[in-house]
């Protein structure tokens, strides 16, 4: 990618979206959303646009640059000003449903490789959670899924009233998508089954674009929130730049039956023990001393042809 701006205290603005804008559209084709300004005359480009009323699905006639007026509308809608403010306290939560205005939704590209699942803590247990306490409940959601799988995500960003967090992962295959995720979804619910989480589809509903003001964006390498959305943009662009972060959906079952079988059905476990050449148990010798078995597609599951040891 070019060279963004890189100072930390640089500000999210008008000016520096109207300077970075391609930036901005780089970051969402990557994260597998539908901005494609032309279609095949069958084709129809819908849109979710959350207006005063309430979310309003509808279909763009224009076919051109409309759509992009539409994401610049939705990035700019995070430094939208309360009106209705009058020097009165105003609680989290009405500020954000203020900054949801003019928030876009959109489906998935045919070709995206980008899983994105959206997680949902609407159980009230959560809600009396402080933020950081929230932070380290998703953080360690996202350790799960690392530790029982080797996934990684490239991009999060977490609710700031408590309510979830958008996670995308990339994946080597696409038609893996939906098995991969189900994978996730077992290790998750098997962490905490009071979550819920939602798979987006080609052709399916709409999902939020990044940066809205209710979701921060968490940090996948400082294993922090980032405030400066400069400095989440800069750095999501260059995680997609890497390989390392591609999930093979035969590694990560191999990961899975390593580190936590029980969540595989027996079909899938046979399977895998068939194929005994590339995935084995850890046997303990004679000594009592694991024998480590390798994985030779990358500890990020995908990787660069790396080798790593468990």
């Amino acid at each position: 990618m070019s060279e963004i701006g890189t100072n930390n205290i640089l500000k999210y603005s008008r000016k520096y979206i109207s300077e970075n804008f391609s930036y901005f559209i780089e970051l969402l084709y990557r994260l597998g959303f539908d901005i494609r300004k032309e279609f095949e005359d069958s084709e129809k480009k819908r849109i979710t646009y959350f207006s005063k009323e309430g979310y309003k699905t509808f279909f763009l006639n224009n076919r051109r640059n409309q759509i992009f007026g539409f994401i610049s509308n939705h990035f700019l809608s995070r430094l939208g000003i309360y009106k209705e403010w009058n020097g009165r306290l105003i609680s989290r939560w009405d500020l954000s449903e203020f900054r949801k205005y003019k928030n876009l939704a959109l489906s998935e590209h045919p070709n995206s490789d980008i899983l994105y699942i959206d997680l949902d803590t609407h159980n009230p247990v959560y809600s009396s959670l402080t933020f950081l306490a929230y932070v380290q409940f998703i953080q360690s959601l996202l350790n799960e899924v690392e530790l029982n799988l080797g996934c990684v995500p490239v991009f999060c960003e977490i609710s700031r009233v408590n309510r979830g967090a958008h996670i995308y992962y990339r994946v080597e295959n696409t038609w893996d998508k939906e098995n991969i995720f189900l994978l996730i979804e077992g290790v998750l619910k098997n962490s905490d089954n009071r979550i819920k989480l939602e798979l987006r589809k080609e052709q399916g509903k709409g999902f939020r674009l990044p940066f809205a003001w209710d979701y921060l964006p968490y940090s996948i390498e400082r294993k922090r929130i980032i405030r400066s959305i400069p400095m989440a943009l800069k750095e999501t662009l260059r995680i997609l730049d890497s390989k390392l972060y591609k999930i093979n959906y035969n590694t990560a079952t191999g990961v899975l039956y390593q580190n936590n079988a029980e969540l595989l059905s027996e079909s899938l476990i046979s399977k895998i023990e068939g194929n005994g050449l590339i995935w084995r148990k850890t046997r303990l010798n004679k000594e009592g001393e694991s024998n480590s078995f390798q994985i030779t597609e990358g500890n990020r599951v995908g990787g660069e042809k790396q080798s790593s040891k468990s």
